[in-house]
């Protein structure tokens, strides 16, 4: 590990995950809590994330909400800044597969945007003057799911007609 991320998954920091009750978020709060990080916590499934910070030996923030919710967002932020003053780490973990193909309805795209790529840049917005002000070693990791929907897109011929 270099001294820089040495400096940033710390004792005493704080780490923020989204999509935080389960799989790879629950597994980076467990192994963030081990290295002694505080974490403000974020996911929508309000029973797994209280069940996940009940096993965390470090203090804990859990925040239940929609990523997508800027309202939700603000409040992680709030709550975050007013219990622990500090930022070092901002963790986007959150997406969602959409069975939408290019040639379907915007509407159909909204939900898989506004969590896989307007919440990324919400929570950025929100975190970063913080984390920039702060003048210390701090770090934004952006998670995709692997079969997520632009994907798709990029990997389907947009002219081809649709097989049923």
């Amino acid at each position: 590990m270099s001294e820089r991320i040495r400096k940033i998954v710390a004792k005493d920091r704080v780490a923020v995950i989204t999509g935080a009750a389960k799989g790879i978020g629950a597994a980076l709060a467990r192994e963030f809590a081990a290295q002694g990080m505080r974490l403000a916590l974020l996911d929508q499934d309000g029973d797994a994330l209280e069940a996940l910070a009940s096993t965390l030996p470090v203090e804990v923030l859990t925040v239940m909400g929609d990523v997508a919710d800027d309202t939700v967002l603000l409040r992680l932020r709030d709550e975050t800044l007013t219990r622990f003053g500090d930022v070092g780490l901002l963790v986007n973990n959150v997406g969602v597969l959409s069975k939408a193909g290019p040639w379907d309805s915007p509407d159909e795209w909204d939900r898989t945007l506004n969590v896989n790529f307007r919440a990324v840049l919400s929570a950025q917005h929100l975190f970063m003057p913080h984390m920039i002000a702060a003048n210390r070693p701090s770090a934004v990791v952006n998670l995709a799911p692997r079969k997520g929907s632009l994907r798709r897109l990029a990997t389907r011929p947009i002219l081809s007609p649709r097989r049923q």
